[in-house]
């Protein structure tokens, strides 16, 4: 179970409500350092999707791979494919499952040399990764894996991700540029014991959660996420600078923010 579901129940739920029930107005926006406005437009229409429940999955590997393009940093890449390891020591079982290690570790040489080699980023390539890190993480496992997207399923995924590829994350770049950037950090045996849990993105002081929702509202289950990311980040690691943690609207290219000394998080 994830850090949002363990969220959603329970002590940890109750914790969140009782001490961050007014996060919402201490939420900024990155580029006027103002109140967030949540009422701007999307920057594209929204169109419903079958396979919706994966689009996230993609858009954060879109990010990645764009990311592992600009920095050419070695190890934000292996980054990309932590997955692999676990693959390649439980082989035997996952063939069992039907699922080839020989077919990703192939996907993965595809993807490291499309981008070392700056070359146009292959959105079948973002598909399929996606699908498999969602197997792997456990997310949407059997739907998605067993079920992968058809042919029109794909032909929508795309046209979605290339209005992202479009009118996204340049606000995003924009921050993350010429800062260290780690991708998908896991809190070792903290993250484990709210179900699994690691980031999207951390730079040396801002934690970011990347979002595909329809619509830019405030919703505190996403922001008591965040918060539940800051807490686990500072129990792993004791000596971290993070003091900010943001959610990204992709399809507003809006990075919000909260500032954490102004919420007092440390002290609990």
């Amino acid at each position: 179970m994830s850090l949002k579901s363990n969220l959603a129940k329970g002590p940890i739920k109750d914790f969140m409500a009782r001490n961050f029930k007014n996060v919402k107005s201490f939420v900024k926006d990155i580029e006027t350092v103002e109140l967030a406005n949540w009422k701007s437009e999307s920057k594209f229409p929204y169109k419903k999707i079958t396979k919706y429940l994966i689009l996230g999955t993609c858009y954060d590997t879109l990010v990645s791979i764009e990311l592992a393009q600009k920095t050419k940093d070695e190890k934000f890449l292996s980054q990309l494919f932590t997955f692999t390891n676990i693959l390649k020591e439980h082989e035997e079982h996952f063939a069992y499952e039907g699922i080839s290690a020989r077919g990703i570790i192939i996907l993965e040489n595809k993807i490291i040399n499309m981008i070392k080699n700056n070359h146009d980023i292959n959105l079948n390539y973002v598909i399929d990764l996606a699908v498999y890190e969602d197997f792997f993480r456990g997310h949407s496992a059997r739907e998605t894996m067993y079920n992968f997207p058809d042919k029109e399923e794909i032909k929508e995924l795309k046209e979605e991700l290339s209005n992202f590829n479009k009118y996204s994350s340049k606000v995003l770049f924009n921050e993350l540029s010429d800062k260290y950037i780690e991708h998908g950090k896991s809190f070792g045996e903290y993250s484990m014991m709210v179900g699994g849990s690691d980031l999207d993105l951390i730079t040396n002081n801002l934690i970011i959660d990347m979002k595909t929702n329809k619509d830019l509202s405030f919703q505190s289950k996403d922001w008591h996420q965040v918060i539940g990311y800051a807490l686990l980040n500072k129990l792993f690691d004791k000596e971290s600078n993070v003091d900010k943690i943001g959610i990204y609207y992709a399809r507003y290219d809006k990075l919000l923010y909260i500032d954490l000394k102004e919420i007092d998080l440390y002290n609990f």
